[in-house]
């Protein structure tokens, strides 16, 4: 007797079987997702219009946090030139010396390999304590640069920590504990330009610096962009460093945008507040992620791409 008919159920099919099993599995991504990251980052944006210490129920205000951010909160304007001094600065720092490093070390010779593990090393260890404590040493008033410049020059140095015109760019220097994974991409960049193209190059009388200019930035432009994008984002999300070691002094010169939300948050319990700037960084990032994208495609080559220029040496 056929039990499926006497049921008067049909037997599952293959692609239902399939489809069970594959959110069975995708569950716990999904969960996670849900709880962690889309429910929270809902939660925030309602947040952001209501006036809410933790300590009572929140009361809706509407708008009230972003037009007190413009008009009436006097540490946000220097935090978002502090940070976008930061960011900028980090970003072209990081792409300078992660760039020029990957070419130098992208050739083929002995121990070349010992040096590229020594500038990934740092950006695998987390940038905490143990990190901070390096840095601190090394810039504080008698640490290892003013004595080296002292030994040296005879020169007083500063107390890079204390000093408003030193703090920030101290911090900013210090991305580039960082450097390691802009380093490997850029490397992985330059292994992709095919070695046809430079001995074209070589053959129409091209110099090194010609062949950088017209061959390998071009080809790697991809790889510019994508570096400078994950650069300014993370770069914006800055906290650790301001928040160890100077706590956004002094005078507000290293408040990034991202400490001041969490003293709104933690230390004066104003969350709706915090949301608000949140959600005006999340906008920020944003928008300057899709001026960069829109304004790339002059500058940026991919492969295969034949707009680019054909212009002998």
């Amino acid at each position: 007797m056929d039990i499926s008919r006497t049921s008067g159920r049909r037997p599952m099919s293959l692609k239902s079987r399939e489809a069970i099993t594959f959110y069975i599995f995708m569950a716990p991504i999904i969960i996670g997702l849900l709880v962690f990251i889309y429910i929270p980052t809902l939660a925030s944006l309602i947040i952001s219009f209501t006036s809410w210490s933790m300590l009572e129920s929140p009361e809706f205000i509407g708008l009230a946090n972003y037009v007190e951010i413009f008009s009436k909160d006097i540490h946000a304007s220097a935090s978002a030139r502090a940070t976008v001094i930061y960011s900028f600065g980090s970003v072209a720092w990081a792409l300078i010396v992660s760039l020029s490093l990957a070419l130098f070390l992208n050739r083929d010779k002995k121990g070349v390999g010992v040096f590229r593990t020594l500038y990934y090393l740092p950006s695998m260890i987390v940038a905490g304590a143990p990190t901070l404590l390096i840095f601190s040493w090394i810039f504080s008033e008698r640490g290892f640069v003013n004595t080296l410049l002292w030994q040296l020059f005879r020169v007083d140095g500063p107390n890079y920590f204390r000093d408003m015109n030193w703090a920030l760019p101290t911090i900013m220097f210090m991305s580039v504990w960082g450097l390691g994974g802009s380093f490997v991409i850029f490397m992985a960049g330059l292994k992709s330009v095919p070695d046809e193209l430079y001995e074209s190059a070589s053959l129409d009388g091209a110099n090194s610096l010609q062949r950088l200019w017209n061959i390998t930035l071009p080809s790697i432009s991809p790889v510019i962009l994508f570096n400078i994008i994950m650069g300014l984002i993370g770069s914006f999300q800055a906290f650790t460093q301001s928040y160890a070691l100077t706590k956004g002094g002094p005078a507000d010169s290293t408040l990034l945008w991202v400490l001041h939300i969490y003293k709104q948050a933690f230390e004066y319990f104003r969350m709706g507040y915090a949301s608000a700037l949140a959600w005006l960084l999340f906008m920020v990032i944003m928008i300057l992620t899709l001026i960069i994208l829109n304004t790339s495609a002059k500058v940026v080559f991919y492969a295969g791409d034949q707009s680019g220029s054909t212009e002998r040496f």
